[in-house]
C-alpha cells in the first residue's frame, strides 16, 4: 500500500488519489422511479393507517401534518406489506433499511 502511494506521488505529484470504483453506480442503487414508488406506498399507507394528533402537542411545531403508526404496527410490518405489494406488481423492492429511513421521513412530513 505504501509503495503504491509513493509511486502515485512520484508520477503525479501531490494530488488526491482516485480509486478504481470512481464514477460507477453500485449494483444495489435505487432508480428515481424506485424511490418514487417507495414514497407513494408510504404516503398511501399513512393515509389509510396513520393516526393524526387531535390537538397541539408541546414540543411539536407543525402537528397537523404528522401521522403516527398505530402501536400495534412496526416499521418491519410496513416493509413486509411494501415487499408483498412489489411482488404482486412484479417490481424490485428496495432494502428494508431504505424503507425504514423513508418511513421516518414521510411520516414526519
Amino acid at each position: 500500500m505504501f509503495e503504491e502511494i509513493m509511486e502515485n506521488y512520484r508520477m503525479n505529484g501531490l494530488i488526491p488519489r482516485v480509486h478504481g470504483n470512481a464514477g460507477k453506480t453500485p449494483s444495489h442503487a435505487l432508480t428515481y422511479h424506485d424511490i418514487l414508488r417507495v414514497v407513494a406506498f408510504i404516503r398511501n399507507y399513512a393515509e389509510v393507517h396513520g393516526i393524526s394528533l387531535p390537538r397541539r402537542t408541546p414540543g411539536m411545531k407543525s402537528y397537523e401534518n404528522k401521522k403516527f403508526l398505530p402501536c400495534n404496527t412496526s416499521k418491519r410490518q410496513v416493509y413486509l406489506e411494501y415487499a408483498e405489494s412489489c411482488e404482486g406488481l412484479n417490481v424490485k423492492a428496495c432494502a428494508e433499511t431504505c424503507c425504514g429511513d423513508a418511513t421516518c421521513l414521510v411520516l414526519k412530513k
